[in-house]
């Protein structure tokens, strides 16, 4: 005879072995109250095991301490962006056929910001005739949200930039329209009339602009913890001629996004902005993922020497004013040179991608002709209409045809754990696994060198090498 509560845990382990439980449905009311706890169990059990099998399905964006490339899904990739930063702000950009031309074109990246100050109709914070800064708008954050899951869907990562530094410079475009300023909010700050003395009061870590920028982080990295495609941005430029960056705010805001993202099942992957003339040593440490630089035609040059160790780098083209006809200023953006762009674009992804490891560098383009007549005056109004097909056509040359690209980790043991072809010679000092279920392929002319009276190769079970004719290891 088996007691009633073993018999109930039979029943339970019964159950599991027999039941698909990714399809499993059932309903309470077949079952009496003597067995509501091993339906309750069953119920645990399956969203745990549903769970599992979306952890393990799902791709996410990531980056080891001990390497300079992005992997996604476990393989090395090449982001290359197209867009503009303010259209989750505009409730009547289409961002469903944005997303679907930048899949179509093979465009795997986007970067986006939160705050876009020269919104003409969303912000992240809820508004009546002036700005709550402790209340979020939930229409805002739903479009974010549904935003990021359909890039999620066709292998698009998003770049997330939570504040910006250009917001907090004089001028009716910027100081003026920012939700920060007294003028625009009833929260009562901030209300200093000088740039550099408003930068402070922004960056403080305590006391309440802290509090609404804590809250901010907190929504935006709660909304989209379980995403595999997010790359987390501190600020964009907060030392490009904006003298906003802070060594203490950045932290406070990594740390923060650190400590959100614990419970979630997504990307963990953050970025900094910084000057490419600046000293850039702060950025090596672990706490940073990714390091990016907004650069001019006349420093594409520079774009080779930009090297953090195990630190994958973004390029971006923001702030090339040659996009535009030079006789034009900034307040006045209207007929863009198409051609300079294209030649621009070319040359920007030649400095960059040439003789390149997949994985270490990447590049943004922003498309300040997607904004329309001009970029943010009173004619901003950004439109599917004014996409570019001939610079998406320069983009979207530059994405690898072999996203299943091998590279080594330049320390540590290299554990290969999806299946990854090696096109070209590779030199690892420690030993080389390969998981289950995994395929190291040595293309021909490629070769991998072990140091084999040193290390060792373990090829574990259902896994295996193979090493094509013309490739060795040794």
């Amino acid at each position: 005879m088996i007691k009633r509560k073993n018999k109930s845990m039979l029943y339970l382990i019964m159950f599991i072995l027999i039941m698909n439980l990714s399809n499993v449905t059932f309903s309470e009311d077949h079952y009496n109250n003597d067995n509501q706890n091993i339906i309750m169990q069953i119920q645990e059990y399956k969203a745990k095991y549903q769970l599992s099998l979306y952890r393990s399905s799902k791709k996410i964006l990531t980056h080891s301490s001990n390497e300079r490339i992005l992997r996604y899904g476990g393989n090395p990739i090449r982001l290359i962006a197209y867009g503009a930063y303010g259209i989750i702000s505009e409730k009547d950009f289409d961002l469903s056929n944005f997303l679907n031309i930048l899949y179509n074109n093979k465009i795997n990246f986007v970067r986006i910001w939160i705050n876009y100050h020269w919104t003409n109709s969303m912000s992240p914070f809820s508004k009546g005739e002036k700005y709550n800064l402790n209340l979020h708008s939930e229409l805002y954050f739903i479009r974010l949200k549904n935003f990021v899951r359909e890039a999620e869907q066709k292998g698009i990562i998003v770049q997330v930039n939570l504040f910006d530094a250009c917001a907090f410079n004089g001028g009716n475009r910027d100081w003026g329209n920012n939700p920060y300023n007294q003028s625009q909010n009833v929260n009562g700050f901030i209300s200093d009339s000088y740039s550099n003395s408003r930068k402070k009061i922004f960056n403080q870590i305590a006391g309440p602009v802290w509090d609404v920028n804590k809250k901010l982080i907190d929504k935006v990295t709660m909304t989209l913890k379980d995403f595999g495609n997010v790359i987390y941005e501190v600020m964009n430029e907060p030392a490009y001629n904006h003298t906003m960056f802070d060594q203490n705010f950045h932290m406070a805001v990594i740390q923060t996004i650190r400590e959100n993202l614990k419970g979630g099942i997504g990307s963990k992957v953050i970025s900094v902005n910084l000057y490419i003339h600046s000293d850039i040593s702060w950025a090596n440490r672990p706490e940073i993922d990714v390091v990016s630089f907004h650069v001019k035609p006349n420093e594409v040059n520079f774009c080779k020497k930009l090297y953090l160790p195990n630190k994958p780098i973004i390029i971006s083209n923001d702030g090339d004013f040659s996009q535009i006809n030079s006789m034009q200023t900034m307040d006045n953006h209207k007929g863009l040179d198409i051609k300079k762009r294209e030649q621009r674009t070319i040359d920007f992804i030649n400095n960059i991608f040439s003789n390149d490891t997949i994985g270490y560098y990447h590049f943004e383009f922003l498309d300040k002709g997607l904004y329309g007549k001009s970029w943010r005056t009173e004619d901003y109004n950004p439109s599917l209409n004014n996409v570019e097909p001939s610079i998406l056509n320069i983009l979207k040359s530059h994405i690898p045809i072999n996203p299943d690209i091998c590279v080594p980790p330049h320390s540590g043991d290299w554990i290969v754990n999806n299946s990854c072809t090696l096109y070209n010679h590779a030199k690892v000092n420690s030993n080389v696994i390969v998981e289950e279920n995994s395929l190291l392929t040595i293309d021909p002319n490629a070769s991998l060198d072990i140091d084999l009276s040193r290390n060792y190769l373990l090829v574990k079970k259902g896994s295996g090498v193979l090493v094509k004719h013309g490739g060795k290891i040794y």
